[in-house]
């Protein structure tokens, strides 16, 4: 990485972790601080470390949202559809929407155009 993009990029780093360890600070010794706030002050102390290690890596993601979507697609069983709708009649109300949907998607139209569109003259 160039010397002056790296110079600005730790810079920037410890402009962060100073903030998240002054908001640190409130929750272990704030007006309104308890128990569990200072657990959370003492955890978030812990990750401080590595929580702005993707600034360091061009390309790297802030967060491990796909890295779980992944985990828990292949090692989780599916979540039961059967409560989603209450009776037959949401379920075919379900259907009729989602039939709209498609031929809007087919013939390029925007779907609440279709389902808002006014009745009778203006």
């Amino acid at each position: 990485m160039n010397p002056q993009i790296r110079k600005y990029v730790d810079a920037q780093k410890r402009k962060l972790e100073k903030r998240v360890d002054a908001i640190c600070e409130r929750f272990r010794t704030g007006e309104v601080s308890d128990e569990e706030s200072r657990k959370m002050a003492d955890s978030q102390q812990r990750a401080l470390p590595f929580m702005f290690a993707s600034i360091d890596y061009l390309g790297m993601f802030n967060n491990t949202n796909g890295i779980e979507r992944i985990i828990r697609h292949r090692h989780m069983r599916p979540r039961s559809t059967q409560r989603l709708l209450p009776d037959w009649t949401a379920a075919k109300s379900a259907g009729i929407l989602r039939s709209i949907y498609a031929t809007c998607r087919l013939n390029g139209w925007i779907p609440g155009d279709i389902l808002c569109r006014k009745r009778g003259p203006d």
